[in-house]
C-alpha cells in the first residue's frame, strides 16, 4: 500500500481544496448567475477537486503540463487536457468554456500574457473568469512571478480582461478577481 505520509498528504490536499473550492463557489455565486455554466476550463486544475465544487453539474476541463500521479480516478463530467495555456489551445475549444479557473496558478507560468490572451480566445460569450494569486513575499518559493493589486490590473487590462470584483479568499495570502472580456 501508499506510505501513510504520502495518503495523509494526500487527504490534506483534498481536504484544503474542498473548503477552498466552497468558499470561491459562495463567493462566485454572489457575483455571477452560474446556473448556466455549462463548461468550466480549470487550469492547472490539479486535482480538478476545486472546479469540480465550484461546478459540480458542469463539464470540465482540466489543463494540466503533465499527468502525474495525484491525478487518477477522474470521473463523469471531467476531460484532462495534457498541455500549456501558454501554447495555442485547440481550435475546437474555441469560445466553448462559461468560466475559467486560474486558481494559484498564473504566477506559475513563464508568459502570463500569451496565456490569458488564449483565455480570451476559449471563453464564451457571456463567460467569467476567476484569477488568483499568492500575495504573499514568503509563498513564492516556485514562482517565477509576483504580482501585486496594481500589476494584476495592468496585466488583466492589456491582455483585454476587465475585472468586475476583487476578492481576498479564505485567507489573506491571496487576492482574486472575477473577470469579463472587455468590450
Amino acid at each position: 500500500g501508499e506510505p501513510y505520509h504520502l495518503a495523509a498528504d494526500r487527504l490534506s490536499l483534498r481536504n484544503i481544496q474542498q473548503v477552498y473550492g466552497t468558499h470561491l463557489r459562495d463567493w462566485l455565486i454572489s457575483h455571477n448567475d452560474f446556473h448556466t455554466c455549462h463548461q468550466v476550463l480549470d487550469v492547472g486544475g490539479s486535482t480538478g477537486r476545486v472546479s469540480k465544487v465550484v461546478a459540480p453539474h458542469a463539464h470540465r476541463v482540466i489543463l494540466v503540463p503533465a499527468l502525474v500521479e495525484m491525478m487518477t480516478g477522474s470521473s463523469d463530467g471531467e476531460t484532462w487536457l495534457v498541455g500549456y495555456i501558454e501554447d495555442r489551445l485547440p481550435a475546437n475549444l474555441d469560445h466553448s468554456f462559461d468560466l475559467i479557473l486560474f486558481c494559484e496558478t498564473l504566477d506559475h507560468l513563464t508568459d502570463p500574457v500569451a496565456a490569458l490572451q488564449n483565455c480570451r480566445q476559449v471563453l464564451a460569450p457571456g463567460g467569467v473568469m476567476y484569477i488568483d494569486y499568492a500575495t504573499h513575499p514568503h509563498m513564492k518559493i516556485d514562482h517565477p512571478l509576483y504580482f501585486i493589486h496594481s500589476s494584476m490590473n495592468t496585466l488583466l487590462e492589456r491582455t483585454g480582461w476587465k475585472p468586475v470584483a476583487v476578492k481576498s479568499p479564505h485567507s489573506s495570502f491571496h487576492r482574486g478577481f472575477l473577470c469579463k472580456v472587455q468590450p
